[in-house]
């Protein structure tokens, strides 16, 4: 039978990573900050690891793809209707670009009907309510359209400022009352 020799200091690492990985949970109610006591803490910026998008490449994208396609019959009404909001699927809101995008369809549709109903000669009393549909609607494509341009640069000044101040903090505790060691983990964003 071999007798291992025991390396204390080895013992004593592996002592000290099991209590900080398996202390015994306490209910949250016992602890107060006066039985914590920090010794030091390490915070990872979520900066670090992701790349900030930048404004102008947003803002550039939204304008042309909505000023390009405009000289072309064919592509002018899926410019105006997409383009706006290829700046907010670049910076990571596709919520907020379907949204735009939805708008945009439905103002479309306004027209369309607004011209159908004007093209065909409708009753004489709607013809003044078909063309306050007409220009309500082409007047909510074409202000959608700017709102979405105007405001990307700020949209994504806004979403990398979050970004940046998003910070994960692990910091190694020592509770007094549990005489244990322990990991707290907290994320602020």
């Amino acid at each position: 039978m071999t007798i291992a020799k025991v390396n204390w200091r080895n013992s004593l690492l592996v002592s000290f990573c099991l209590l900080i990985c398996f202390r015994p949970d306490v209910p949250a109610a016992q602890e107060t900050a006066e039985d914590e006591q920090v010794v030091d803490s390490v915070q990872f910026q979520a900066s670090d690891s992701l790349q900030l998008k930048s404004e102008s490449r947003a803002f550039n994208s939204s304008l042309l793809g909505t000023l390009v396609p405009l000289p072309t019959l064919v592509l002018a009404f899926p410019g105006i209707i997409v383009g706006p909001s290829l700046g907010y699927f670049y910076g990571g809101m596709p919520g907020r670009a379907w949204t735009g995008i939805g708008l945009r369809t439905a103002a479309l549709g306004g027209i369309i009907i607004g011209l159908l109903i004007c093209w065909n000669g409708g009753p004489e009393e709607s013809y003044t309510t078909n063309w306050i549909v007409l220009v309500s609607s082409a007047g909510l494509l074409v202000g959608s359209a700017v709102y979405d341009i105007a405001s990307i640069k700020k949209a994504i000044r806004n979403k990398n400022a979050s970004i940046q101040n998003s910070v994960l903090t692990l910091t190694p505790r020592y509770f007094v009352r549990t005489k244990s060691v322990g990991l707290a983990l907290s994320f602020r964003m």
